[in-house]
């Protein structure tokens, strides 16, 4: 079971206020941290945070990389990319459907280009 999962960020200020706001709505609420690590929870198992970079370089995206936040519903989706729209991501993609798959998700970027999914599975 994943604990935690951290994306980079050469802003920490900014990136709290993004997403303070971002995760807001599927009750993701500040929690665990340090100087230069923020953690975010719902209460329920698993956290996600930002950081600056622990050697003080630059932090950078992976290409590749995303965290994908299961939010139960396909309206909840479908809130999630408006929101994020809202308060300005870096990128918000149409909605991606799989049928085949039972998966429903959007996908955004944050301010320093990390991806996240929000999505929901039938299975």
């Amino acid at each position: 079971m994943i604990g935690y999962v951290l994306f980079g960020t050469n802003d920490l200020e900014k990136s709290l206020a993004f997403y303070d706001q971002l995760l807001e709505p599927i009750d993701f609420k500040r929690g665990p941290h340090t100087d230069r690590v923020q953690l975010y929870t719902d209460g329920n198992g698993s956290m996600f945070g930002i950081c600056t970079p622990a050697d003080g370089g630059v932090a950078t995206n992976g290409n590749g990389t995303m965290i994908a936040i299961n939010v139960s519903s396909s309206d909840k989706v479908d809130f999630m990319k408006n929101h994020a729209k809202k308060i300005n991501a870096s990128y918000v993609s149409d909605i991606n459907q799989e049928a085949s798959a039972g998966f429903y998700g959007v996908y955004v970027r944050d301010l320093d280009n990390n991806k996240i999914c929000f999505y929901k599975m039938d299975m």
